[in-house]
């Protein structure tokens, strides 16, 4: 985070998941999303510990909004809708999608805001969120337009222990 500013993107255990990402589709800079699906909040990147290579989303970054999803080999960002998550679980809108050797995934806002700045290098080559998915590798840049919502997110020593019961 930086001020009011969010970086978006896929954990390091969701991109370890999904296996190699081959394509982005980058939502369009404007647009306005709402909160939702089971996203985490990285406080520093380098505390996060990188198990399996992959995600936390989605975003490097000096920041901090991650989707727990697999590897992705395909990442499109399609138009709102409900969220289908489990953990952190209210309504929301979709800011993408991953598609990717194993599976294709819907993304969902972590916070309320508007998309500011997309990472257009993804369109290039989307391998990126998969081997550097904290720095290269971020979806989205988002103008919090209520930064509250990041109290209802996962913090690192819970979205570790959820990974835990997702993996046993």
């Amino acid at each position: 985070m930086d001020g009011t500013t969010g970086t978006i993107g896929i954990t390091y255990q969701a991109q370890d998941k999904l296996g190699e990402i081959v394509y982005v589709e980058l939502p369009e800079v404007g647009a306005e999303m709402s909160q939702g699906g089971q996203w985490i909040l990285i406080h520093s990147v380098t505390t996060f510990p990188k198990c399996r290579v992959l995600p936390t989303l989605r975003g490097g970054v000096t920041l901090e909004v991650f989707c727990p999803v697999q590897d992705a080999s395909f990442t499109f960002h399609p138009e709102l809708g409900p969220s289908q998550g489990c953990a952190f679980w209210p309504l929301c809108d979709e800011c993408g999608a991953v598609e990717s050797v194993k599976a294709v995934g819907d993304l969902f806002c972590p916070v309320s805001g508007e998309c500011i700045e997309v990472n257009t290098a993804l369109e290039e080559d989307a391998s990126l969120i998969n081997s550097s998915p904290y720095e290269d590798g971020w979806i989205l840049k988002m103008k919090l337009s209520k930064p509250e919502e990041l109290d209802d997110l996962m913090d690192e020593e819970a979205y570790q222990a959820f990974v835990r019961t997702e993996d046993s």
